[in-house]
């Protein structure tokens, strides 16, 4: 396939170019020799078909071709300066005034020279076949004897009874043009290799894209948009064409120079989220661009760009199956919670600080179909009321002095087809209730700063280890957002209401602490398990698992008695002694203290935990029960 093609007509001229076509790589240039225009045409429209990108031949014959509509550039084989004055002096010399034939560019030429010439000079511009005719004719009626130009332009000169003098074409002049069309043929291959490297990345993106000339017709199509519409004419013609849903927008789009943003249409019955572009060339409209993506799939790229996210820690680890107990109280709980977990109304969970609120929380989100989805779990009472908005709702670049670039996303939307767990919801500003208020209600948040509404997808779970009901009553809790809340509740029983769980709760808590320590499993003794069944355990499942972890790090032996487990039980966080189980008693009355103690853990213990009806069966009031227990009696 060559590159270039030279069309020529006098074997001169054919030999010469044969011989300029050597100093290039072989296939590169293409030297093809016609008889006439009609066979000139038909072997350039072949060498075009076959790739080549330029051609080249004499001034006489590129009217013709391109009256012809060649699609490729078409280079003139240029004239020497010093030829055209040799051949006017040779023809000056034997014939007197000389008429010269040819197209505007050489009589130009001839025209600077002219005042080197002797006589004068006519001229006659050919630009078609019609105009050789009509040269060689006027030149015979001004009396000229000698005819000087190009072989087309005096081919009628004998006609007319002129002589005629050929303007042959040298190999340099033929070596010139070859330069010129290499330049071209570079140029359009970096051209081409632009616009390969321009489909390449207009076909890759996902988005269906369309590009528009500015009257409205269809200039470039990728196939994403090819897919939704098939092949492209023009718009609101016949045939495939972009749809009037779009059509009309693209023409105002251009008229106004206005784009066009994120708009809503629905074509063939699927939704797409459009936006127009107008493009601009040297300061002017020159078009536009479509740019449209179904809406299933923007939900579909947010849902997988959330699931990346949520495998960067919103994830809720913990199932209903790490829930450990078999109290009716706590089964009772466990039932209500996956009934719950079916659906996607709020919930609230309330209970007192270490009841496992949020274990109830990751279970019911793991037990509900948005267990794919992210697990987003927010500590209100951690984060400061200033502070608290932005992290949930997210803000836009430049709302507030230190928003970070590019603004940042909400919790709520991290949270689009998951849950958010609001846990110390009883610790939130009146001012941030309110804004909540209305995400519960319309399911749509608004970045800080920004205009645009988020639809957001998202299941709320909120927790409390406060009455929220007094507070509403005090006015520290509005009560149309307590109501919008408390749809479905759960009260998590303190651990003091199922005693009947320590034993297991202790194992299990005894068994992770050594497993993660790398020590042997230990045995607590009966003595010492009657005082862990004693305590009220005031800061329930927290706090039990805190005293295994103490009482497994200082305890040196397999078995465990009393003294070490009242030790571990002794020291609160700030290091000082817990007044409940702070030993009281003297050596003089030791043993009657024991027999009474144990008494009263039985009884206790038949009671399932429950001090009020032990009190009434031991006789004595609850107060005294308390001290008693505590040894303060």
């Amino acid at each position: 396939m060559s590159k270039i093609g030279i069309i020529l007509e006098l074997d001169s001229t054919y030999y010469a170019a044969l011989s300029a076509g050597k100093n290039y790589p072989d296939g590169m240039i293409d030297v093809v020799k016609v008889v006439d225009y009609e066979d000139g045409l038909s072997k350039a429209k072949t060498l075009i078909e076959n790739g080549t990108q330029v051609l080249i031949s004499r001034a006489g014959y590129i009217p013709k071709l391109r009256s012809a509509n060649i699609s490729i550039p078409i280079v003139e084989i240029p004239f020497s300066i010093g030829n055209l004055l040799c051949k006017l002096v040779t023809a000056q010399k034997q014939y007197g005034t000389v008429g010269l034939s040819g197209t505007k560019s050489l009589l130009e030429a001839a025209k600077e020279i002219e005042c080197a010439l002797s006589s004068e000079i006519k001229y006659y511009e050919v630009n078609s076949a019609e105009d050789y005719a009509a040269a060689a004719v006027n030149a015979k009626r001004d009396g000229i004897r000698v005819l000087v130009g190009g072989y087309d332009e005096t081919r009628y000169a004998k006609q007319e009874g002129l002589e005629r003098i050929i303007l042959n074409t040298s190999t340099d002049e033929i070596s010139f043009a070859i330069a010129e069309a290499v330049k071209i043929v570079d140029q359009l291959e970096i051209k081409n290799k632009q616009n390969e490297e321009m489909n390449t990345v207009f076909n890759i993106i996902e988005e269906g894209l369309v590009m528009f000339g500015d009257a409205g017709s269809v200039r470039l199509i990728n196939q994403s948009a090819a897919a939704i519409f098939g092949e492209i004419d023009s718009i609101g013609g016949t045939g495939n064409a972009v749809p009037d849903e779009w059509a009309s927008l693209v023409k105002s789009s251009i008229d106004r120079d206005e784009a066009m943003l994120n708009f809503l249409q629905e074509y063939k019955g699927i939704k797409y989220i459009s936006s127009i572009y107008p493009v601009h060339s040297s300061g002017n409209v020159s078009g536009a661009v479509l740019k449209l993506q179904r809406v299933k799939d923007v939900q579909g790229m947010e849902q997988s760009i959330r699931s990346q996210l949520s495998k960067q820690g919103f994830v809720a680890p913990h199932t209903f199956d790490d829930i450990i107990g078999n109290s009716s109280v706590l089964k009772e709980k466990i039932i209500m919670a996956k009934r719950y977990s079916g659906v996607d109304s709020t919930v609230l969970i309330t209970g007192e600080s270490g009841t496992g609120k949020e274990l109830f929380a990751q279970s019911i989100h793991n037990y509900s179909p948005r267990t794919n989805g992210p697990f987003v779990a927010v500590n209100c009472a951690a984060i400061p009321p200033s502070l608290l908005e932005s992290e949930l709702f997210g803000y836009k670049e430049g709302a507030f002095t230190g928003a970070r670039k590019g603004g940042k996303t909400g919790l709520f939307e991290l949270a689009h087809n998951g849950t958010i767990f609001l846990d110390e919801i009883g610790e939130i500003d009146l001012s941030i209730q309110s804004r909540l208020l209305r995400v519960l209600e319309e399911r749509r948040i608004m970045r800080l700063g920004d205009e645009k509404i988020i639809p957001v997808n998202v299941r709320i779970i909120a927790a409390t280890n406060k009455n929220l009901y007094e507070m509403v009553k005090s006015g520290q809790f509005r009560e149309d957002f307590y109501y919008r809340l408390n749809v479905l509740a759960i009260e998590l029983p303190p651990l003091r209401d199922r005693k009947s769980d320590l034993d297991m709760l202790i194992r299990h808590f005894l068994l992770k602490e050594c497993t993660k320590m790398k020590r042997p499993m230990i045995n607590i003794k009966p003595d010492a398990m009657e005082l862990l069944h004693a305590y009220d355990w005031p800061g329930n499942l927290r706090e039990l698992a805190n005293i295994i972890e103490r009482l497994v790090v200082v305890s040196l032996r397999k078995d465990v008695d009393v003294k070490t487990v009242r030790e571990a039980m002794g020291i609160t966080i700030s290091g000082q002694i817990c007044e409940a189980v702070k030993p009281t008693v003297t050596p003089s009355d030791e043993p009657l203290k024991r027999q009474e103690m144990a008494v009263i853990l039985k009884v206790l213990e038949e009671c399932e935990g429950n001090k009020t009806l032990a009190a009434e069966k031991l006789g004595i009031s609850r107060p005294t029960l308390y001290r008693k227990l505590h040894g303060k009696v």
